[in-house]
């Protein structure tokens, strides 16, 4: 059986699911994770020592890949704890997502961002990918103070 080659209906199915990759939308504790962050919640505060995680929708069966971005945040204010994924379903169904999420511990005081950006197929290391699929990259920065 062969595939139809994508026309403009296909690509508006794939932009439709990449919205569908924005990050989550509410903020609660969870174990080990400390405090989790959406994007509604753009701006993070925390106490030095302390967990916190931001969380985003994704999706690897269709190329979503969620990656903390340029420029780094500040290893002095927070550094890097844990990436894990949470699928929606407890056996993975192929199509599919989940819940990314990156856990950092608050170092000490002072103000940094972490940026995060989804990359899906590959799109953003693509010099050739047509200007219409470049949309689906989404980028999601919070900004960060440590107490």
């Amino acid at each position: 059986m062969s595939r139809p080659a994508p026309g403009r209906g296909g690509m508006r199915a794939f932009l439709a699911v990449a919205v569908l990759a924005l990050p989550t939308a509410s903020c609660s504790k969870e174990p080990g994770r400390g405090e989790v962050f959406s994007s509604q919640e753009t701006s993070i505060e925390a106490e030095a020592g302390e967990r916190f995680s931001v969380s985003v929708r994704e999706n690897p069966s269709i190329g979503d890949r969620w990656n903390v971005h340029t420029p780094q945040p500040d290893p002095a204010v927070v550094e890097a704890v844990e990436r894990s994924y949470v699928s929606d379903s407890e056996e993975p169904v192929p199509g599919s997502g989940g819940i990314r999420y990156f856990t950092f511990r608050a170092v000490g005081p002072g103000t940094t961002q972490i940026v995060l950006r989804n990359c899906p197929r590959g799109l953003c290391g693509a010099t050739e990918a047509p200007a219409e699929l470049k949309k689906a990259v989404v980028t999601a920065t919070y900004e960060v103070t440590v107490r």
